[in-house]
């Protein structure tokens, strides 16, 4: 009977001593799962910050690429509307013509005489000028000329070379109305020269050099 007892609580001792050992086997299973769990969270963490890192880059792409894209077309704009600027700008100079003083013309125009000749001078687009020259052989006739060329600008003078000289002799009545009109030549060529010093003007006619010595002085007539 003794022994029987003993046998029991050696029994007892055995299992006691089992069912603590599976216990730390569990708690360090558990533990183990624990640890497990935690840094597959931290790792779930790890890649949500990356995603959302790679989308923060990827939106500002897109947003360094808007601007891009509106600076292009600033850029753009920019270059368009001084494009029309410098057209605008080009077209109101050929349009004012003489008002901007572009016909150097403009300085000589009016009337010039020397003796019995008066020369009438005009200008025309944007450096051209026209003469008309009416000489006097008395009260009731006179010679005309009319003509029209360039100016070319040298050092010294201002030249307008022609070739479409047309000449004609006019007779006029008591009122000064033109009553008989002959053509003498047409095609006539020649020169008219401004001097820049005196503003006196110089007449070649290739024709007749008729005014051959002469200068022509304005006149306020």
């Amino acid at each position: 009977m003794k022994k029987t007892g003993i046998a029991a609580a050696l029994l007892l001792a055995v299992l006691l001593t089992g069912c603590g050992g599976n216990s730390s086997s569990t708690g360090d299973a558990v533990s183990s799962a624990e640890t497990t769990t935690s840094a597959a969270e931290t790792t779930t963490s790890a890649a949500d910050t990356t995603t959302s890192a790679a989308e923060t880059t990827a939106s500002a792409a897109e947003t360094t690429t808007a601007a891009a894209e509106t600076t292009g077309a600033a850029a753009e704009e920019t270059t368009k509307a001084s494009s029309d600027t410098t057209a605008a700008s080009e077209a109101n100079t050929e349009a004012a013509g003489q008002q901007t003083g572009q016909n150097p013309m403009m300085n000589y125009i009016g009337k010039y005489r020397s003796d019995r000749a008066l020369i009438k001078v005009e200008c025309t687009g944007a450096k051209g000028a026209k003469f008309t020259v009416t000489w006097a052989g008395s009260a009731a006739e006179s010679g005309v000329w009319t003509m029209s060329g360039e100016s070319e600008e040298t050092d010294t003078a201002f030249v307008i070379k022609y070739t479409d000289c047309v000449h004609k002799n006019e007779t006029y009545d008591a009122e000064g109305k033109v009553t008989k009109s002959e053509t003498v030549y047409e095609n006539g060529t020649g020169t008219m020269t401004f001097d820049k010093a005196t503003n006196k003007l110089t007449w070649k006619d290739d024709k007749e050099d008729i005014a051959k010595d002469m200068e022509f002085t304005f006149s306020a007539e």
